[in-house]
């Protein structure tokens, strides 16, 4: 395409200006922006909320627009070098092993003996097993059935959605004789960030279940500091899961943190100085984020190709009336409503 090409010329004529410049490490930028378009075209294309909004050459100039400077021009293209995204095969690899690596050894953890180990009809009986558990999921993030697919679990009970907050899962497990009568819980989550919404969510299950039960929550991704969370309140009565783990370091925080890279200090100045800009509000349906970064100021830096978590950092994924975000944030419909509800528009 013509127009892609002229967009890819201009960033090359940007980077290599800057490259002339640094005579330490020739072509830096130039094969920092190599390897990111490359991803941009094998991997970021993959993202649902912009398939509408062009190839992602496009984004990405116009992401590096909002900024004026241009120290915060290549501050905001080496940050992606730390981003996370996670695509559509990663996607199927998270939910693979939540049962392979996760959920089976959750079981076996059990009282299994040797025999039973060892018999023909093993995996055959664990599926027998896993048919008589009831399965829930906080948010319909959580793709079931991709899940029963990706592990050839065909044939189990439709989870039961419990959230998004307590009140509602306490109204979905109340008179529930499977959840009632079950000696184990599946609990699956696509994403948890300061843990705080799960954590709600687990106080109500654990309410309403005997002591007895075995509980295990399983998210796909979880920050460290929300597993922290929930291992901190619900442990050693509810088992946390996660499938992939973001460690503290990864994350861009207001204060530095201890084994965090280089680049963060000056992505951290950049998040500073452009978050009233980057916090407006786009529309009367917007839901605006209160920290630059990101809810709870986790500062995270993923991406998953079905949206972007508000847990990361808003200039990435958020639009607002001066500003271009690279991974546009697809609003839950909730948060939508709420916003009206509270402007006086509902």
């Amino acid at each position: 395409m013509p127009a892609t090409s002229a967009i890819r010329q201009k960033l090359d004529e940007l980077v290599r200006g800057w490259d002339d410049i640094a005579t330490a490490t020739p072509r830096r930028y130039g094969d920092l922006l190599d390897e990111i378009l490359f991803h941009g075209s094998a991997r970021f294309a993959d993202y649902k909320p912009c398939e509408s909004e062009g190839p992602f050459v496009f984004r990405l100039h116009e992401w590096l627009r909002n900024v004026a400077n241009s120290l915060e021009k290549q501050t905001l293209l080496s940050s992606l070098q730390w981003l996370i995204f996670v695509d559509e095969q990663q996607m199927d690899a998270l939910y693979r092993d939540a049962y392979r690596r996760c959920l089976r050894q959750w079981l076996l953890s059990a009282d299994i003996n040797m025999a039973e180990l060892f018999d023909s009809r093993y995996e055959l009986n664990l599926r027998s097993r896993l048919a008589r558990v009831p399965f829930m999921s906080v948010t319909l993030s959580f793709s079931f059935p991709r899940f029963t697919q990706i592990n050839e679990l065909l044939g189990l009970p439709d989870p039961l959605v419990i959230g998004p907050d307590s009140d509602h899962a306490r109204a979905s497990l109340q008179g529930n004789r499977q959840f009632r009568d079950a000696p184990e819980c599946i609990i699956f989550e696509d994403f948890v960030g300061t843990g705080k919404q799960a954590s709600k969510i687990l106080h109500v299950v654990r309410e309403m279940l005997r002591p007895d039960v075995r509980i295990a929550f399983v998210p796909l991704i979880a920050l460290e500091d929300g597993v922290d969370c929930l291992r901190r309140e619900h442990a050693p009565l509810v088992d946390v899961l996660p499938v992939m783990t973001i460690r503290k370091e990864h994350c861009v925080r207001p204060s530095r943190s201890t084994g965090e890279p280089a680049d963060f200090t000056a992505l951290r100045k950049v998040v500073k100085s452009t978050s009233r800009r980057v916090s407006l509000r786009a529309n009367d349906v917007d839901d605006p984020p209160a920290s630059p970064f990101g809810y709870g100021k986790s500062g995270a830096l993923i991406v998953t190709c079905h949206n972007s978590p508000n847990n990361t950092l808003p200039l990435i994924h958020h639009r607002a009336p001066s500003w271009v975000p690279l991974f546009r944030r697809h609003h839950h419909q909730q948060a939508a409503s709420r916003r009206l509800y509270e402007d006086g528009l509902l």
